[in-house]
């Protein structure tokens, strides 16, 4: 909702022209009438609209961040946990950048992306590739063709904060 709302704004810093598509799709999670622009937006608590605040920036921030890497010659980018990214879609990629998406089986499945069918994306994706980060995920994206020898970009966005301290320390270890 933060994204497709944002992308209706005349001073947007960014467009997720698929947002409001992923909306129109899940109408029994976001009913349009019962949460709409004016009733989200006045209802918000301080900590409400921090996040509304955060996410907007966060998200202009990782997409320039994996646009300037793939500006610099990275051709292979990897969004973990990207179940509901959509990131490989919207942003003007070189032609020549692998990207490798990768979330657990229940949030990767094609499914439970339809909002998505049928666009066109300018780079290669690979994925969604089933894995979980609380787990191995590393041979997933190996097995799929991700070379450790040539330098990637990752982005791990808006996960840490629902994994343990130990869970955390494990996946970036493996990182």
């Amino acid at each position: 909702m933060v994204r497709a709302m944002e992308s209706r704004r005349r001073d947007r810093l960014f467009r997720d022209p698929y947002a409001a598509a992923f909306l129109a799709a899940a109408p029994e999670v976001f009913d349009p009438a019962e949460r709409g622009a004016v009733a989200c937006l006045s209802g918000l608590s301080g900590a409400g609209a921090t996040f509304w605040s955060q996410a907007v920036i966060r998200t202009r921030f990782f997409d320039d961040y994996l646009i300037d890497a793939a500006g610099l010659g990275i051709r292979q980018v990897v969004l973990l946990a990207a179940g509901l990214d959509t990131r490989a879609y919207r942003l003007n990629w070189p032609t020549d950048v692998r990207l490798f998406e990768l979330d657990r089986p229940t949030c990767s499945n094609s499914s439970g992306r339809c909002w998505l069918r049928g666009r066109r994306c300018r780079a290669v994706i690979t994925g969604p590739v089933p894995g979980d980060l609380r787990e191995d995920w590393a041979a997933p994206l190996i097995g799929v063709g991700l070379r450790a020898d040539q330098p990637t970009a990752w982005l791990l966005e808006g996960l840490l904060i629902y994994l343990s301290a130990t869970e955390v320390q494990r996946l970036l270890g493996d990182a």
